[in-house]
């Protein structure tokens, strides 16, 4: 007799968003990956790192105005959990956002 394997526990709404959203990117499906991160930014609420890739996504679809939010959102959380290194290179993404230097996002 076998016996069938244990199922695996459904994934958090936001894990599940954001494997969407990589899927998405890989299709080449930009405006489907923003609308899942920024669910999922919406969904956890306080992931800082959600806000930044969000936010990287955005500026690549030359959404300046969305990037700008979702990265001082996103160092707003980092800021608020003291984590200073990662806080840095956020500022320094914002920083190329205002900037307005093309192509890719980089960091510090």
């Amino acid at each position: 007799m076998r016996h069938k394997p244990a199922p695996t526990p459904p994934a958090n709404r936001e894990q599940t968003l954001l494997r969407r959203a990589r899927r998405c990117v890989r299709k080449g499906e930009d405006r489907k990956a923003l609308v899942a991160l920024r669910e999922a930014c919406l969904s956890a609420g306080n992931d800082a790192r959600l806000w930044v890739l969000y936010g990287a996504h955005c500026w690549r679809a030359r959404k300046v105005d969305e990037a700008l939010h979702a990265m001082r959102q996103g160092l707003w959380f980092r800021e608020r959990s003291r984590d200073e290194r990662r806080a840095r290179v956020v500022r320094a993404l914002i920083a190329q956002i205002e900037s307005g230097t093309s192509g890719e996002l980089r960091a510090a």
